[in-house]
């Protein structure tokens, strides 16, 4: 059986498209707010990245917290993810939540289930908010930078662009989502 070049060249593009990212479902912020069991807002105060026994590299984040948006969190959260750098080596998951020193979140999140307490983000980097100050007043963005989003089974992925929404609107979000 012959398969046409055409066929061949459009089923490598399609793939090539989603090869670099993690395939999710989209959620919303209150789907997000409903599936974490803590809704933070803070700011990065340090970082360490450490093997697990399983080879992998994971990075614990600490966050100082300003305000609890869901849950009674303590005054500090560590938020593991998967990927960093150790010793010279460095891992990286496509769609993973990434923090930057310094930075304000607003992040979702679930127990880890270990020892110690440590949380993940919901949704990988869905489930992340950058607050920033512009003109009109602080602002929360979303990166979605390696995530390809499905509706559905079957459907094609696509890729979607964050926009800047006002900080206010998504605590209010947040709030009535937790409310229900």
């Amino acid at each position: 059986m012959r398969i046409p070049a055409r066929a061949v060249v459009v089923a490598l593009t399609a793939v090539a498209g989603v090869a670099g990212a993690s395939v999710v479902i989209p959620l919303s912020i209150e789907q997000l707010a409903q599936k974490a069991e803590v809704v933070v807002r803070g700011r990065v105060t340090a970082q360490h990245a450490d093997w697990t026994r399983g080879g992998r590299i994971v990075t614990t984040t600490t966050l100082a917290v300003t305000e609890a948006l869901k849950g009674q969190p303590d005054a500090q959260v560590e938020v593991r993810s998967l990927g960093g750098s150790v010793g010279g080596v460095g891992q990286q998951v496509a769609g993973e939540v990434h923090f930057a020193s310094g930075e304000e979140v607003v992040v979702f999140l679930r127990p880890t289930g270990l020892q110690g307490g440590s949380y993940a983000v919901v949704g990988m980097a869905q489930g992340k908010f950058a607050v920033s100050t512009r003109a009109q007043g602080p602002v929360a963005t979303q990166s979605l930078e390696g995530l390809g989003f499905v509706d559905e089974p079957g459907q094609p992925v696509v890729e979607r662009a964050a926009e800047p929404l006002p900080l206010a609107d998504l605590s209010a979000r947040i709030r009535r989502a937790v409310a229900k």
